[in-house]
């Protein structure tokens, strides 16, 4: 038999609250993980630093401040090395932040890091690619093509 996991916490919830409220609690935390510090430390630190390179120091502070220690050095370590100053030292003295302001922030966030991940994408590279490059040079084929080791 398992033990805890979500059916779990449903059926405790049923128990204690009822059906209807079970479902409406159960709701409102599935929405909260599709949004916000969710999408923030579920997101790659690549992407992260890109958004928020635009951000001013003290909103980097903030967002780095929420998430885990590891990905947020990621995250530091790809930001512009002219704004870790700035950054850690505002770090360091963030005062508490509101609930309501963190909430809108990391919705901001959330959905400029959507954008991206959702963004289109082109194609790049393949076989067409190096045919298209090779064929206006030369009939010459590369020497690396003539090379065992070049075809591992």
């Amino acid at each position: 038999m398992d033990v805890g996991g979500a059916d779990a916490a449903r059926s405790i919830l049923q128990q204690t609250v009822g059906d209807e409220r079970a479902d409406a609690i159960l709701s409102n935390i599935d929405d909260r993980q599709s949004q916000g510090l969710y999408t923030l430390r579920n997101s790659e630190a690549k992407q992260l630093a890109h958004v928020l390179s635009k951000e001013r120091p003290q909103t980097i502070a903030v967002v780095l401040a929420q998430l885990h220690q590891d990905q947020a050095a990621a995250v530091f370590d790809r930001l512009p090395d002219e704004m870790h100053s700035d950054i850690a030292y505002r770090m360091a003295s963030l005062p508490e932040i509101s609930p309501q302001a963190l909430a809108e922030l990391e919705a901001d966030l959330a959905a400029e890091l959507k954008e991206i991940v959702s963004g289109p994408t082109t194609r790049a590279g393949g076989v067409e690619a190096v045919v298209n490059v090779l064929r206006p040079r030369s009939r010459k084929t590369p020497s690396f093509w003539g090379r065992s080791d070049a075809r591992r």
